[in-house]
């Protein structure tokens, strides 16, 4: 009976690790920043508004209530991020050529503001016609699926330049119209110089804002 050996072990060469290729870290820089305020009134009965600045601009609108879904669609529509377009294209095909991207446009031709007394009080109140149109290749989609909008007055003291809504009113798009007319009435604001901002906001999931200034007023005694 023979007696095996044990095989010796040998021993592993040691092979020098190599080191991964360290990735450059990104460089971040803010593309765009904003600002919701959602505010309540001190006085009775209580009211409520949203705020929305945009830091690139020092741009604010402001929405009646807390209507944060409605901010949220102002904010998409001024980010100007690429994703977001993308992720609206993939939602819904289109029937655009190929290699063009779906759009909607949304345009305020026109504000005639008149003045108008109330026969009950005799109250002088101003009144703003409106006129906005909609157009592009997702016009007819959007106006199909009744999509609602939100029209706004602003007052802008020409003096301290602090905005004021005055007037606001929601509708939805009817279909196969694209071309629309309001009026918004409000009373006439104290003494002083003001120039009229109209917003007109298509409400999500679209993304659209048009806005329209003049005309001037300017309130003596």
């Amino acid at each position: 009976m023979t007696e095996r050996k044990p095989k010796k072990e040998t021993e592993r060469e040691s092979k020098p690790r190599r080191r991964r290729p360290s990735q450059p870290r990104p460089t971040w820089r803010q593309h765009a920043g904003f600002s919701v305020f959602v505010d309540r009134s001190e006085k009775e009965p209580e009211e409520w508004q949203t705020r929305v600045y945009h830091g690139e601009s020092g741009e604010e609108v402001v929405f009646p209530g807390a209507d944060i879904k409605a901010g949220l669609s102002w904010i998409s529509a001024h980010a100007g991020v690429p994703e977001q377009r993308e992720k609206a294209q993939a939602a819904k095909p289109s029937a655009s050529p190929a290699g063009e991207e779906p759009k909607i446009d949304l345009e305020v031709s026109d504000v005639a503001l008149s003045e108008h007394v109330q026969q009950t009080s005799l109250e002088k109140t101003l009144r703003a016609d409106l006129r906005f149109s909609l157009s592009g290749t997702k016009a007819r989609d959007t106006a199909e699926r009744h999509t609602p909008f939100r029209v706004e007055t602003y007052a802008v003291d020409l003096e301290s330049g602090d905005p004021k809504l005055v007037a606001s009113e929601q509708g939805e798009l009817q279909e196969r119209v694209f071309e629309y007319s309001t009026e918004q009435e409000f009373p006439v604001p104290e003494l002083g110089r003001y120039e009229l901002h109209t917003v007109v906001v298509l409400l999500p999931p679209e993304e659209a804002v048009a806005r329209y200034r003049g005309p001037v007023i300017e309130v003596v005694p």
